[in-house]
């Protein structure tokens, strides 16, 4: 890389400039130029609406002269080529230096890379103007990966890593020596300092948390969104100011004026001349104040929030292991990942990918001619390895050979899966059968949900295993040698994909300011997905303190009282609203001085200012600004956590054919049955039979999904009829399994309508209320103690009327409690009473009852209880009764039910 071009000026305050146009294609003598009437113009593209910027831009506008030899400097030959260059070469071939002597840096006060993009010529003869425009590069960033030139980054960093590899790819480092200073941060945050070391040195991220792999396939944010979140994270905004680039909380700055500054270089290392840093300059228009304000401003405001949103989306799915297998590495090579921590409970999905091709061994007999692979799975993490055995339960599937020889293939049962600390463990199951002997190839994908963990774990690794068995479910070791030999693994994976809870996977977390402060609008900021203790203090993910190992003060600890706010959610939310809280003042100023900065703190009328937008002119000294007041008001502020809302669960989806019919047990057939199952665990197994199309006769994409109930604990069998059952017939059970098609018995019974019942119970203990009083339906009224129903009017909207004898009753359906405490248990009952013709009392017996617990408001949960062995007659009155037995508060109750009788 050469200097190619430069031009150095004076201002009219008799500052010098030094401007520098490098070429990386550029060696030899350089060319002089002269710049226009304002020397160069740099300009922040701030944000005005919002006190607060991650990440705030800046350009520079240099216009550069063209003199032909009469006019000056005889330059136009060498510029005219260098303009042809700038418009068809790479954008990264020309970058810009802007040297001042007032920087710190060694005379650097501001680089950037020229935009080809961006050339203007005026139309005139020599000397001619050309307006060309730098950019810092921070925009480049957005189409820019965050990885490690293609690869992933692995393992946990410090945040300062981070935030160097993303400037790291701006296309202009190349202009900051090794040990100068590069970037500048300070030890405050949260308005006070730290011990130990900047924020940025202290905490440590997790990179896997912030891709996702797919099919084999990385997607990774851009390194603009990893800084982004970062500085949103910390309230810093980053930006390049005084030769150097400044990542520093400014709105504390603002508020302070003074800070300890902390230089690092481009590896990171700490370089000398920290200290005091930024003072505090004042705004006066008297000729002895060196900021001067020119008249011709303007006054603004800015309204206050009442309230500040962020949802928090971290991803749910970590790559654990995302390994390409080769042959070689089965039975041998270990996979591993040994920064992630799999917490207690944490559920785990795993998805291996095995592409076998297996050569024809034509000298094969008997039942070596269709052989399945057994694979297994060395897991483990921490002190604890994952079992699950795979049994052979018999050889009773038909296997079509390419000769179209039947031959009876084993079938496998898979055992329950779960940790324990024998090291022997082994996750296993078995492959389809696969044609020996004149060779054949199985692209198949396994996925499955690991259960959670007994304990805390640091690590996990895998060992992938296969091991050949004929189609009787023997093995040997001659025959395990050659099958292998004969065997190509030419591609697979295993990736292990991890949630930030056994349940959730994202927060909504909402902060309210507490006063009226008469404001209407809510802040809404960027999704966040750095930190992941926000769900749950059990959840172990990005953060990490100054090493390896979980400790509670991993959980983005609060850097003063523990009773604060975490310090994640303070930065995130809390801190934001406490500068949107209260309305402020907006300046519109032309400021006069011979040198100021971005960062610099203005104070004016008694208060303290940002600059939000600014415009330089080097030139002339002029700096027009927009200033916003720095008044910051946290009191009044509460904190209100959302419901966990789940963004992605652990998911694996099997969409490739496979070759099933040794798992269906087919019997006898023609010819090779394949079908396409499809596996989704977002909740359940679900098992996919693909529909078939009349007109091409393959399967579909759709079909009919199959699952299992919740929390089952054993194997639960059903043995399907041979044949249909006749028109209205239904689907009954022995009571072990085997099915059948029944005509169902006459004498129905009567089934109450099913509309919504709503119920509100009182204070006075044993009250039972009955009707629909949230919409002024009637109700009858009736006191457990005195076993007596009074009527409330004469028709009873909640009681239904027996039309026949009946000797069972039973309600389904859904009921819900809008609860205003803790937790609530409400009691469904039924009762039957004789009509007394609507004057009188009621003798009541119960016929069944069912409490139901609920936890959160809202909360709706399924109703279902039933009596037999009753006596209802002809004309009796069931009453569906709701009460609350603790009586310590008012309910409300609502349900939708269905009530049966037979």
């Amino acid at each position: 890389m050469g200097l190619f071009l430069y031009s150095e000026f004076l201002n009219d305050r008799n500052e010098p400039f030094r401007i520098e146009i490098h070429d990386t294609d550029f060696s030899g003598t350089e060319t002089e130029f002269h710049v226009g009437a304002d020397g160069f113009v740099l300009e922040y593209q701030g944000d005005t609406e919002k006190p607060f910027q991650p990440i705030v831009g800046s350009t520079v506008t240099i216009e550069l002269q063209i003199e032909s030899g009469s006019q000056g400097l005889n330059n136009a030959t060498t510029i005219e080529g260098f303009l042809d260059d700038l418009l068809t070469s790479d954008e990264d071939r020309f970058t810009v230096v802007i040297r001042d002597e007032h920087s710190a840096t060694g005379g650097v006060f501001w680089v950037g890379i020229l935009q080809p993009e961006q050339i203007n010529t005026a139309d005139e003869s020599f000397p001619r103007r050309i307006e060309l425009t730098a950019s810092d590069d921070l925009a480049n960033l957005k189409g820019i990966d965050y990885n490690n030139d293609g690869s992933a980054y692995t393992g946990t960093d410090t945040i300062l890593t981070y935030v160097l590899n993303c400037l790291g790819k701006t296309r202009t480092t190349q202009h900051w020596g090794a040990s100068v200073k590069y970037l500048v941060n300070n030890t405050y945050i949260l308005g006070q300092e730290t011990t130990g070391g900047t924020p940025i040195e202290n905490y440590k991220l997790l990179n896997e948390d912030f891709y996702t792999t797919e099919s084999g396939i990385i997607e990774y944010i851009s390194a603009y969104e990893m800084l982004k979140q970062i500085c949103e994270s910390f309230m810093f905004s980053i930006y390049q100011a005084r030769g150097v680039w400044v990542m520093v909380p400014r709105m504390y700055v603002t508020l302070t004026g003074t800070y300890s500054a902390k230089y690092f270089d481009k590896s990171g290392a700490v370089v000398a001349g920290s200290g005091a840093y930024n003072t505090v300059k004042l705004i006066d228009q008297t000729p002895s104040s060196r900021v001067q304000r020119l008249t011709g401003g303007e006054y603004g405001h800015l309204n206050a929030y009442k309230s500040v949103r962020r949802n928090y989306t971290f991803n749910g799915n970590i790559p654990l292991i995302n390994e390409d297998l080769v042959t070689a590495d089965l039975n041998s090579t270990t996979f591993q990942n040994s920064v992630f921590i799999l917490p207690s409970g944490g559920e785990l999905v795993c998805q291996l990918q095995l592409n076998l091709t297996l050569d024809a061994d034509a000298t094969v007999t008997g039942e070596e001619r269709a052989i399945r692979f057994l694979v297994e799975l060395e897991i483990n993490a921490g002190a604890y390895y994952l079992n699950r055995p795979a049994a052979l339960v018999g050889g009773d599937s038909v296997f079509i050979l390419s000769d179209d020889d039947l031959i009876d293939v084993f079938t496998f049962q898979l055992g329950a899966a779960e940790w324990n600390t024998t090291a022997s463990n082994r996750l296993q199951w078995f492959t389809p059968a696969l044609d020996y002997e004149a060779g054949d190839n199985s692209p198949t994908m396994f996925g499955f949900n690991i259960p959670g963990i007994p304990a805390d774990a640091t690590g996990l690794s895998v060992k992938v295993h296969l091991t050949p068995y004929k189609a009787d479910g023997t093995t040997a070791g001659a025959f395990t040698t050659a099958v292998l030999n004969d065997t190509t693994l030419n591609f697979g994976s295993v990736n292990f994909f991890a949630g930030d809870d056994v349940a959730y996977s994202g927060d909504e977390i909402i902060y309210s300011a507490t006063a009226d402060n008469k404001a209407r609008d809510i802040l809404e900021l960027d999704d966040g997905i750095i930190g992941d203790q926000i769900s749950t203090t059990a959840t172990r993910g990005a953060i990490r303190g100054n090493d390896d190992t979980y400790t509670a003060a991993d959980e983005w600890s609060t850097i003063s009282a523990p009773t604060d706010y975490d310090l994640i959610l303070r930065t995130l939310v809390s801190e934001h609203l406490a500068y949107h809280n209260v309305p402020r003042e907006v300046l519109r100023f032309t400021l006069y001085d011979d040198v100021l900065y971005f960062d610099d703190v203005f104070q004016f009328d008694s208060r303290r200012f940002a600059v939000m937008n600014m415009r330089f002119t080097a030139n002339l000294g002029e700096y027009e600004t927009e200033l916003i007041e720095m008044s910051r008001d946290g009191s009044g502020i509460t904190a209100a956590t959302g419901p966990k809302k789940p963004i992605r669960n652990p998911k694996v989806i099997i969409d490739k054919p496979q070759e099933v019919e040794t798992l269906m047990g087919l019997g006898s057939v023609n010819k090779r049955v394949t079908l396409k199952l499809g596996l989704d665990y977002e909740t359940n197994p679900k098992t996919k039979f693909n529909s078939k199309s009349a007109a091409s006769g393959k399967a579909t994409d759709f079909g009919t999904l199959l699952r299992s109930a919740d929390n089952m604990t054993g194997k639960v069998e059903f043995v399907l009829p041979e044949a249909d059952g006749s028109n209205g017939d239904v689907l009954t059970t022995n009571g072990s399994g085997v099915m059948s098609f029944t005509t169902p018995s006459g004498g129905g019974g009567v089934t109450a309508q099913n509309f919504p019942l709503s119920f509100e119970t009182q204070l006075t203990s044993g009250d039972y209320f009955f009707g629909n009083l949230r919409y002024g339906w009637n109700y009858v009224v009736w006191n457990r103690s005195d076993n007596n129903m009074q009527l409330g009017y004469f028709e009873l909207v909640s009681a239904m009327v027996a039309t026949d004898d009946y000797t069972s009753i039973s309600v389904k359906g859904i009921a819900g409690s809008m609860r205003t405490t803790n937790s609530v248990t409400i009691e469904f009952s039924l009762w039957k009473g004789t009509n007394s013709g609507g004057t009188g009392t009621f003798s009541t017996t119960e016929q069944g009852s069912t409490t139901v617990d609920y936890d959160t408001n809202d909360e709706m949960k399924p109703l279902d209880f039933s009596a037999t062995g009753l006596t209802i007659n002809d004309g009796d009155y069931i009453f569906f009764a709701v009460r609350n037995p603790s009586y310590s508060v008012r309910e409300d109750v609502a349900c939708s039910i269905t009530i049966t009788f037979s």
